[in-house]
């Protein structure tokens, strides 16, 4: 089984991805930094993933790297992650991806994730 590694630095939280339009209630927008990172995720993503419009289960297991010993909560993470491998090509919808935190870690000044993807045998 092929695995795909990848690091992404500075994953924004989903509290820093949208804002609320005033008005238009319950319409929310991505932020630039969400725009910006989804982006140049997708890029990462695609550089270092062969698979592409896959239609299967995908799994996505995460090691998050903290810089501090801040209070963060590591799902907060997966919405922008799972939406970039949409974005990527590597997965026709984000809905086939299974999000597997592993761990974290505390790594002074490095925010980020650490990303192994590989295909779900059945």
């Amino acid at each position: 089984m092929t695995q795909y590694k990848v690091f992404l630095e500075n994953v924004p939280s989903v509290n820093h991805m949208y804002f609320n339009l005033r008005d238009r209630p319950g319409v929310k927008i991505l932020t630039k930094v969400g725009r910006e990172f989804k982006q140049s995720a997708a890029l990462l993503l695609k550089t270092a993933c062969s698979l592409r419009d896959y239609e299967g289960k995908l799994i996505v297991e995460a090691i998050a790297h903290w810089p501090n010993r801040a209070r963060r909560d590591m799902n907060n993470y997966a919405k922008i992650i799972c939406d970039s491998i949409e974005e990527s090509g590597i997965v026709k919808d984000d809905k086939t991806v299974l999000w597997r935190e592993m761990d974290f870690i505390y790594d002074k000044g490095v925010q980020g994730f650490e990303l192994v993807i590989y295909e779900k045998g059945e």
